[in-house]
């Protein structure tokens, strides 16, 4: 409908109920949005006598005095007096909190005859009306837009009537896109209302919190809860694979590792970092824009993936899923192809670093296709070949059937074998520099320019050239068997501590920190472990900190505000660097997130920031299209969040973190945003 028709609709509707004695209504519609607008619209219609409007004026004029008068002229203020003085009112999220109070005292004292409101006005609140209007018997949940449940409908056409005034209540369902089905009525208004469904779920603050009192356990909570979680860790799986370990273990401290071998400790200490974060920035950088322009069939690149080490690989197909994979064609000889011992995949990646030439197949080459993740391919070259790449995967495949395994590959596929051997050879040859492939250096050559990934991308780089000074060490006869014996002891102590660690129930320093924590337990811990925060000024701290709390989908592009200060755009940098590691760790260790979380979102930071450094509230508003309401809520949860920083800034001995968290704490807590609840301090209303 055009808000022409919206008006129209709307004015003839409280006519007719004002003409029917069927005031006052609450007109509940799920769009905080349409609320506003629907009471603007309505600027014809007024609803309340002289009065009526001299009470409504006196009662709002002693609400917002103990408000600074800056704040007593913000424009929802403003507008809400107009619209209040002609009896009608708006209740959503978005009002301001002290908004919200003194509309719902005037509802209660029947000087709103009209209230727009979405459904949590009916949760919890007992203000009936004599009538309940249903902009729409549809809502969008988040994920699709459905009918109301039974239990919904009921809870908000259960304020139809009011006890001792009106011996019965009127729901009126407003049909503006066709009228419900005979089936879908019933069904909402007499339907069963949908089953107790258990909403328990571990959280790491809960099971820290158990961990420190002897007499709980974390099983035992879960015994008393509706519902048991799916996915316990298995102890006794863990306790044999230990003693398998110790086991391994006992057999080979019995033999010292020769002194020649130590260089091959600090190459293994040196390719595991690097190698570690590799891989838990790969599939982010992989799908960037520039990356993903440059990732096109036909692209030359070095792989190694299982037993195909330092390979040369054609990109033939890239596979966009949940998590993105390459289809590559790579060279293979027989020894390719009968070495089929299965280590982990950091071995081959080892291996791999140690090269100093490419894979050159003996005799003729053959090939396979191969299916790749983002952290096998350690080089992306400039060089990519213009070849039906689709023609290569298909004749593969039909040479994969029993009826055509000796048919020979066809044409395409044959130059693409030939062009990989010679690049091969042509790379190898040490005595032809400048004919060999040109790699992507991915800060310089795709102008990587995003703090984050930058950050990221440098810290890569710099572990990287840490291992070139190993490098000599691994050019050593049987070098492989060699680093076998270094790489297994050096796998199986890391293997130990961490299944050590999952059975010791004990509590580090780190879980005291986030026992302190009522949210983002594992991110707050290790930005304040980290430092992260203790190098920034009170009002930047508060800023980073409301990306854990503010969930509402903004406009805003906060990483591109050129008027943040530098130290704030790389404070989100490093909290996005630290969110990713501890989501990549969790994914590591088969943690499924709950399906609530959200991820970080820094639309209010700007917001913040300002009103942290003292600006008036009707200016941090010119910074953003969130309305005051949700603002406020933000910053009132935000002062939790840095008092329990705080409170981890004392656990942990940091005077400096707990004096900054004290001081932001002063910054954001004034004015309009925590003013007093009238229901507390309005006796004298």
């Amino acid at each position: 409908m055009t808000p022409a028709q919206e008006k129209n609709l709307w004015s003839g509707l409280v006519d007719h109920l004002k003409r029917n004695d069927l005031l006052p209504v609450v007109a509940f519609t799920f769009s905080r949005q349409k609320c506003d607008n629907n009471a603007i619209n309505l600027t014809n219609l007024d609803l309340t006598s002289e009065k009526e409007k001299g009470h409504i004026s006196m009662f709002f004029n002693k609400c917002i005095r103990c408000l600074k008068e800056p704040d007593q002229n913000i424009p929802q203020i403003l507008n809400m007096r107009d619209i209040l003085n002609r009896g009608i009112g708006v209740h959503h999220s978005g009002i301001l909190p002290i908004i919200k109070e003194i509309v719902e005292m005037l509802f209660q004292r029947g000087l709103i005859k009209l209230l727009f409101a979405t459904e949590t006005f009916a949760m919890g609140v007992n203000m009936p009306a004599r009538t309940v209007v249903f902009d729409s018997v549809k809502k969008h949940d988040g994920k699709e837009l459905r009918d109301l449940e039974p239990a919904e409908y009921i809870q908000m056409a259960g304020r139809a009537g009011r006890r001792g005034l009106d011996s019965e209540g009127t729901v009126i369902i407003l049909c503006k896109h066709g009228v419900p089905t005979e089936e879908n009525l019933k069904k909402m208004m007499l339907g069963k209302p949908s089953s107790l469904v258990s909403q328990f779920r571990l959280t790491y603050g809960m099971v820290l919190s158990l961990l420190r009192v002897e007499s709980l356990s974390v099983e035992g909570m879960m015994s008393r809860s509706f519902g048991e979680a799916d996915h316990q860790k298995n102890m006794a799986e863990i306790k044999k694979q230990l003693e398998e370990v110790d086991h391994q273990m006992e057999e080979l401290c019995r033999q010292q590792i020769s002194s020649y071998l130590e260089p091959l400790v600090k190459f293994y200490d040196s390719a595991t970092a690097y190698l570690q974060v590799k891989k838990q920035i790969m599939d982010n950088v992989m799908l960037s824009s520039k990356l993903q322009k440059t990732m096109t069939p036909g692209r030359v690149l070095v792989i190694t993936c299982k037993n195909h080490i330092n390979k040369l690989a054609l990109l033939l197909q890239v596979a966009r899923s949940k998590q993105v994979q390459y289809k590559v064609l790579v060279l293979t000889d027989s020894s390719t192809e009968t070495n089929k011992e299965f280590k982990e995949d950091i071995w081959y990646h080892m291996l791999g670093l140690a090269q100093d030439k490419l894979f050159l197949p003996l005799g003729t080459p053959g090939h396979e296709i191969l299916t790749i993740s983002s952290t096998d391919i350690f080089e992306i070259s400039a060089k990519s070949l213009k070849l039906n790449t689709e023609y290569i995967i298909s004749d593969f495949e039909k040479r994969q059937m029993e009826r055509f395994k000796d048919s020979p590959p066809g044409q395409t596929c044959v130059q693409a074998v030939q062009e990989l051997h010679r690049l091969t050879l042509l790379t190898n040859d040490s005595s032809k520099s400048s004919n060999k492939l040109e790699y992507l250096h991915f800060i310089v050559d795709l102008r990587v320019n995003e703090p984050e990934m930058y950050n990221n991308l440098k810290k890569m780089y710099e572990l990287k050239d840490r291992i070139v000074d190993y490098l000599p060490s691994t050019q050593i006869p049987n070098f492989a068997e060699q680093f076998a014996t270094v790489f297994t002891r050096k796998f199986l102590e890391e293997k130990k501590k961490n299944l050590e660690f999952r059975l010791s129930n004990a509590m580090e320093l780190k879980g005291r920190v986030a026992c302190e924590m009522g949210m983002n337990e594992l991110l707050i811990t290790e930005l304040v472990l980290r430092n992260i925060l203790t190098k920034l000024r009170a009002s930047e701290v508060a800023a980073l900190l409301s990306a854990l709390v503010f969930r509402v989908k903004s406009r805003s592009e906060t990483i591109e505000d050129e008027n943040l200060p530098s130290d704030l755009r790389k404070g989100i940098a490093e909290i996005k660097t630290v969110h990713q590691e501890i989501a990549n760790l969790e994914l590591s260790m088969g943690i499924q997130t709950d399906e609530f979380q959200e991820d970080l979102n820094f639309g209010l930071v700007h917001v913040v920031y300002e009103w942290a450094s003292d600006k008036p509230f009707a200016d941090i508003m010119q910074l953003t299209d969130i309305q005051e309401g949700i603002i406020v809520r933000c910053i009132q949860q935000l002062n939790e969040t840095i008092c329990d920083v705080r409170d981890a800034a004392r656990i942990i001995g940091d005077p400096e973190l707990q004096n900054k968290m004290e001081e932001a704490s002063t910054a954001i807590k004034r004015d309009i945003v925590f003013a007093a609840s009238l229901y507390t301090h309005g006796e004298n209303l």
